[in-house]
């Protein structure tokens, strides 16, 4: 049923969901731009309609009960934000403990306009 209700969502928004999950067990997908909090809320629908267990990383403080739950599971990976080198200290973390991680990341690390990555 979420599924069809991702779908749903993707359509009436004008919208196509096409494709198929990533054919190799880790990879980084790089995507831009991230402008708006309705990013997130797109790309979990097209995560969900295509299948494609893609994860990402939010900041820790929106994992909180019962949401974080329901973030966790469709790839949501908690971040700690006290600095940038902690952050891919994670990141190598899960590569290393997961046989399968697609890492969807906007490179440019904020929703403000950025002129550059």
């Amino acid at each position: 049923m979420l599924r069809k209700l991702a779908q749903f969502c993707i359509w009436i928004t004008g919208w196509k969901a096409v494709g198929h999950p990533v054919p190799v067990p880790k990879i980084v997908l790089i995507v831009a731009y991230h402008t708006s909090n309705w990013d997130g809320v797109t790309t979990l629908a097209f995560n969900i309609a295509l299948k494609a267990k893609v994860s990402w990383v939010g900041k820790a403080s929106i994992f909180w009960w019962p949401l974080g739950s329901f973030l966790r599971s469709v790839g949501g990976i908690p971040l700690r934000r006290n600095s940038s080198e902690e952050f891919v200290n994670q990141m190598v973390e899960q590569f290393k403990i997961r046989d399968y991680f697609a890492l969807g990341m906007a490179p440019e690390g904020t929703r403000k306009r950025a002129h550059r990555w």
